[in-house]
């Protein structure tokens, strides 16, 4: 996305402004950011996940016990995790 987005503004930067190209740059830099965030969620989704297990490894007798669900509504969407250490 990012590369997508400088090559628009290199192209309006040699031939001139024009609206319709601006928009695009917009939208591809907001796509960019997006995929920033949901790969920053997913590492962070991996580590926990990863932490839990590894935690429940340690002790022979501890179960690891961890679920994610993806929560979606009209203006929101989110990860909710439940469990732990048994």
């Amino acid at each position: 996305m990012s590369v997508k987005t400088h090559s628009l503004v290199d192209d309006m930067y040699n031939n001139g402004y024009a609206p319709n190209k601006e928009s695009s740059r917009k939208t591809y830099e907001t796509m960019g950011w997006v995929s920033f965030g949901v790969g920053a969620a997913a590492i962070v989704t991996g580590a926990t996940m990863y932490y839990f297990g590894w935690s429940a490894a340690r002790s022979p007798s501890a179960a690891a016990n961890m679920s994610v669900v993806p929560v979606f509504g009209p203006d929101r969407a989110m990860l909710v995790f439940q469990g732990g250490i048994q």
